[in-house]
């Protein structure tokens, strides 16, 4: 037994009298929440490998952005979404394309096909 399962069951112990029972609750409940750790980790690492590679190629939408004068900025109903996603010079006249390339990082896929939508100039 490790520190973890005897401390649990230290805490089990007012609520089920056997302290034989609270240590095999403790330690089949710290195997279940490994099994879940694992399981989490792994759907949010394949969630954010997937969402990344929709990105690895260059697409319309991206190129489109590229090309626009001043990007996400100018659209101003999409300012708060802008600031949400932590866009940085958001009134700045002048966008390099660098920083525009940085702005791609943040902005997720389907926004940039909905900002098209809401400004053909984009």
């Amino acid at each position: 037994m490790n520190n973890l399962t005897i401390s649990l069951a230290d805490q089990l112990n007012p609520f089920i009298t056997d302290y034989d029972v609270c240590l095999l609750v403790a330690k089949l409940y710290i195997q279940m929440r490994k099994i879940d750790a694992t399981e989490e980790c792994r759907e949010f690492y394949m969630s954010r490998r997937l969402s990344l590679s929709h990105r690895s190629k260059i697409n319309r939408q991206d190129l489109i952005y590229l090309a626009s004068e001043r990007g996400i900025r100018d659209t101003p109903s999409f300012r708060p979404y802008a600031s949400a996603w932590s866009i940085k010079n958001l009134d700045k006249e002048n966008i390099t394309l660098k920083e525009k390339i940085e702005d791609l990082k943040l902005i997720p896929f389907i926004s940039l096909v909905n900002a098209e939508a809401v400004n053909p100039h984009l």
